[in-house]
Formats: C-alpha cells, sequence, structure tokens
C-alpha cells in the first residue's frame, strides 16, 4: 500500500476539514443570549446579598461601640458616653444614629465632649441608602 497515494491524502485532508469545525454564528448568538438572561437573574440576588451585609456591617458596629464603652468604663473606672455625633468631635440630638457616633470619656458627666476628656473612638457616616433611628425609648446618649 503506498502512503503517498495522492487519491488517500486527499481523503485523510478532507476529514480533518471537515471535522475542524467552529461555532456558527446563530449558535455563538444562542449562547451570549442563555448567558444574559442568567445575568439578568444573578444580579438582584447579588444586590441583596451586598445590602445584607452592609446591614449585617453596621448592626456589628454598633454592637462593637457599645461594648467598647462599657469594657473602658470599667478598665478606667470612668463614665463613657456613647453619642450621636455628625462631626466627630461633638455630640448632637438631631438626626439619627446613621449620622455617625463617638464615645469619649464623660469625666465631669455633663455629657458633652470638653477639653481633657478622651474621644476613645469616631464612627463615620454610613451610607445614605441605610437609615439608623431610634424609637421613643432610646435616648440621644447612652
Amino acid at each position: 500500500m503506498n502512503t503517498r497515494d495522492p487519491r488517500r491524502q486527499h481523503r485523510l485532508l478532507s476529514v480533518l476539514v471537515t471535522n475542524k469545525r467552529g461555532f456558527t454564528l446563530i449558535e455563538l448568538l444562542v449562547t451570549i443570549a442563555i448567558a444574559a438572561i442568567l445575568a439578568m437573574m444573578a444580579v438582584p440576588s447579588f444586590n441583596e446579598a451586598i445590602i445584607s451585609y452592609r446591614l449585617t456591617s453596621y448592626t456589628n458596629n454598633f454592637l462593637a461601640s457599645a461594648q467598647l464603652a462599657r469594657s473602658e468604663a470599667i478598665k478606667r473606672n470612668s463614665r463613657m458616653t456613647l453619642c450621636k455625633s455628625a462631626d466627630g468631635t461633638s455630640c448632637t440630638t438631631a438626626g439619627g444614629w446613621h449620622r455617625g457616633w463617638i464615645i469619649f470619656n464623660d469625666v465631669n458627666n455633663n455629657a458633652t465632649i470638653n477639653f481633657g476628656e478622651a474621644l476613645v473612638y469616631k464612627e463615620s457616616a454610613m451610607s445614605a441608602d441605610f437609615l439608623m433611628l431610634g424609637n421613643a425609648n432610646v435616648d440621644n446618649y447612652v
């Protein structure tokens, strides 16, 4: 058998060429459409996961701040104040806790940070998407 037979080489070449097909344009468009539909279905659940994570993060930050104020009060044997603060340097009664809060060593028990009273912690304002408000039973100071 002659391996250099041109007819045999042509048959082998034609078999190789027909087996090396790519995707047709229609197959490619259908695949892209299915991927787009799946992505559109996944985006809302991804956004919900992000919102849930942020809410959990803000809640944990506030709880950690309350625990920090308590432990600092025990450690210093002194009153610590946790209050709402929009500017990070003084307490405010306006707005909600979502604007931020501070913890300071309130030596003279007047719920105002004065000269010589140590600022222990400052939390920045939350994202504009979130509000943290108390009801009538929650005071401006803890």
